[in-house]
């Protein structure tokens, strides 16, 4: 081998990096996604916002299950309870004999 050779086999030629300008594109940009990129954002949150809804609505409905067997509980007590409380017959008929007899002995009438 000649001295011109084994010069050029030993090292090769030194390259100078390329400075970066804001035209040139990335050396190592992303690869694009198939379709809207948006979408791909909004996947997931909407698989989270689905989620979380599934869980306040099956809550709602168990709320309203309690609120509507304590309503007729309360209903029942309440409907009970009423019917001791009801003026009698004898009673709507001594009221005004009774305020009359007060009346009488108090001057008021």
């Amino acid at each position: 081998m000649t001295e011109s050779e084994q010069s050029s086999q030993k090292a090769p030629p030194k390259k100078t990096p390329k400075v970066w300008n804001f035209e040139d594109d990335f050396e190592y940009t992303p690869p694009k996604p198939d379709g809207d990129p948006w979408n791909v954002l909004l996947k997931p949150l909407l698989e989270k916002d689905k989620v979380r809804c599934d869980g306040w609505k099956e809550e709602v409905q168990n709320l309203l299950i309690f609120a509507g067997l304590f309503s007729a509980v309360v209903t029942a007590f309440v409907v009970e309870s009423y019917l001791p409380c009801r003026p009698t017959l004898r009673a709507a008929f001594t009221r005004p004999i009774l305020k009359a007899e007060i009346g009488n002995y108090s001057g008021f009438q």
